[in-house]
């Protein structure tokens, strides 16, 4: 633990380039914090780690695009890219096939791909506060795993529609903080 500990001091000091290669030497990294960087794009280096990653975040950046090279991540469970500004996502993010986890929240997404439905093992996606209009409702009813969904803060998404548009198997569970004008948990009946 304190090896652990130690390396992860060391790297908090470092460039984004400087953190994928200090973990690509590493073995079995299998997380890694590129939060708050100030980053505008992922470098495409990213792309060595794809075998051992389990979870990367990307929060509180400036990232517009999300790389193909990001979606090369197989091995990826927990993908965080909450507050970037993210317009849209790649049809390649449906070849995060390991993906359990997926943060999108305070992006500036309109609507998420009909990809995401090949994400068969993800069991929750935040999606709060983006400008999501429309929700690939389709896609969503076959994602299996997919047990929570948070849609506050997004014009398509109030207590009113949701349930009509994806089908009866969803419900709302509640409010997700105080002051929230509109239900934004959903989860899956049974779940």
């Amino acid at each position: 633990m304190a090896l652990r500990t130690n390396l992860i001091a060391m790297v908090e000091q470092r460039s984004a380039e400087e953190r994928i290669a200090i973990a690509g030497r590493q073995k079995g990294m299998h997380e890694l914090h590129l939060t708050g960087l100030q980053l505008s794009t992922v470098p495409p280096t990213i792309k060595k780690l794809s075998s051992s990653l389990k979870e990367l975040f990307l929060a509180h950046n400036r990232i517009k695009v999300l790389p193909d090279e990001v979606c090369s991540l197989v091995s990826l469970e927990k993908l965080d890219l909450t507050d970037n500004r993210l317009q849209d996502l790649p049809p390649s993010i449906g070849d995060l096939r390991s993906l359990k986890y997926l943060h999108l929240g305070q992006n500036c997404l309109e609507e998420l791909p009909h990809a995401i439905g090949h994400l068969k093992m993800l069991n929750w996606l935040d999606a709060r506060y983006n400008k999501l209009v429309r929700l690939p409702n389709q896609a969503l009813r076959t994602m299996p795993a997919l047990t929570l969904v948070w849609l506050d803060g997004n014009p398509c998404c109030g207590p009113d529609g949701l349930e009509a548009d994806t089908g009866t198997n969803w419900m709302y569970q509640g409010i997700l903080g105080a002051g929230t004008p509109k239900l934004g948990l959903v989860q899956k009946k049974g779940s």
